[in-house]
């Protein structure tokens, strides 16, 4: 999950608009090796659980990038 992040990185126009690509596209791989990390640390104190956590992180921000396409096509 972690890795689809760092190799695609998404930002939002606004995050592009603000930062500009190149470094929009920087804070994206960032948050994407932020997110390995911390599934990393959270899997070996709890085994299972950071894997969980990573799959409802991600589920979220899908549902929330759904809702933001649904009103931009209405």
């Amino acid at each position: 999950m972690g890795i689809d992040v760092v190799l695609f990185p998404f930002t939002t126009p606004k995050t592009t608009a603000f930062l500009g690509y190149q470094k929009s596209k920087l804070v994206g791989r960032i948050a994407g090796i932020l997110l390995i990390a911390v599934g990393i640390m959270v899997d070996i104190r709890h085994q299972g659980i950071g894997c969980f956590a990573v799959w409802v992180i991600w589920g979220v921000m899908f549902i929330l990038l759904l809702i933001v396409r649904n009103k931009r096509e209405h």
